[in-house]
């Protein structure tokens, strides 16, 4: 359900402001709802919830428990806090319900399909040594060593990788591995991708929230965890501010995948229905990730197969 001490997964996140969204729209009592995640959470996680508990027994609010208690990112809070304002509280608990319940399931259809092609990997890992060691070619040590060291390499650079990536999708931060993913063709289109869903899903909900457009470019952006992205994305608010209209500075930042999708947003705000072209917008964008990672968990298997096959044959 929960991770470690960093913070909830994407799986538990989405829980969460699932069962939020439930108690503000049938006005149950949030502390009901936290009660019941409480009992399935990490133990490492008890004190933040146990804080986030008698915050809201006290009176504060939700968004503030959340932040205070460390459950709740700083954009999220922001975010939550503009729909308070706005009366669409159970609105924005859904939508981010929604993201991270995406995420979560593109991120265990790639772990479903990898998990029997990297087992088929490692046995080949494993047999391929074994034509030297029976001709003597190298000793049961290196054998050993050399099994050992390449199991290694690959699992380390796997958790790497795994590690990186989901910091990267929780909070964010600047560093060269994250640079890196964004450098590498298919993966960094990807996360472009999804950054550019999770801007524009933002930037929908604040102006939903009825947040003025330069202020909710600029909270939208902070929502980004990619810190190359997030800095690229702020800089609409310059160009909004400056005259240009919110199309122009979505395209010239980069914040928008495809012309389909500057057409909707720029047909939306010249007929007054901005927000509904955002939001549709950023629907079909979550149509095109799960095309992306559906295709990456058909043929990933695939390349391993053919490196194990490349393996077997030298």
């Amino acid at each position: 359900m929960l991770t470690t001490n960093k913070g909830l997964d994407s799986r538990a996140r989405s829980l969460l402001f699932a069962q939020l969204a439930q108690a503000e729209r049938a006005g149950l009592p949030v502390l009901g709802a936290v009660s019941i995640l409480r009992e399935k959470a990490d133990k490492t996680l008890q004190l933040q919830w146990v804080r986030f508990q008698s915050d809201i027994k006290t009176g504060i609010a939700v968004a503030q428990a959340g932040l205070n208690s460390g459950l709740f990112l700083q954009w999220e809070f922001r975010l939550l806090r503009a729909a308070e304002v706005s009366g669409k509280l159970s609105t924005s608990y859904a939508r981010r319900s929604r993201r991270s319940a995406n995420r979560a399931r593109q991120m265990s259809k790639l772990k479903g399909g990898m998990a029997f092609p990297i087992s088929i990997f490692v046995l080949i890992l494993l047999l391929t040594p074994l034509k030297a060691l029976y001709f003597g070619e190298i000793s049961a040590t290196g054998y050993l060593v050399r099994t050992i060291g390449t199991l290694s390499l690959l699992f380390g650079g796997l958790y790497l990788l795994s590690a990186s990536w989901t910091h990267l999708g929780n909070t964010g931060s600047d560093n060269a591995l994250h640079r890196l993913l964004l450098s590498i063709p298919l993966v960094g289109r990807l996360i472009r991708t999804q950054q550019q869903r999770d801007f524009l899903d933002s930037l929908g909900m604040l102006l939903d929230s009825g947040v003025a457009a330069i202020e909710a470019l600029g909270f939208a952006a902070k929502s980004i965890s990619h810190p190359r992205l997030r800095e690229e994305f702020a800089a609409t608010a310059n160009h909004c501010s400056e005259g240009k209209s919110m199309t122009e500075a979505l395209q010239i930042c980069g914040a928008l995948p495809d012309s389909d999708a500057e057409n909707l947003i720029r047909s939306g705000e010249f007929s007054g229905r901005l927000v509904e072209m955002v939001q549709h917008t950023v629907t079909k964008i979550d149509e095109q990730l799960d095309v992306s990672y559906q295709t990456i968990s058909d043929w990933l298997p695939r390349v391993i197969y053919l490196l194990g096959l490349i393996l077997l044959l030298l």
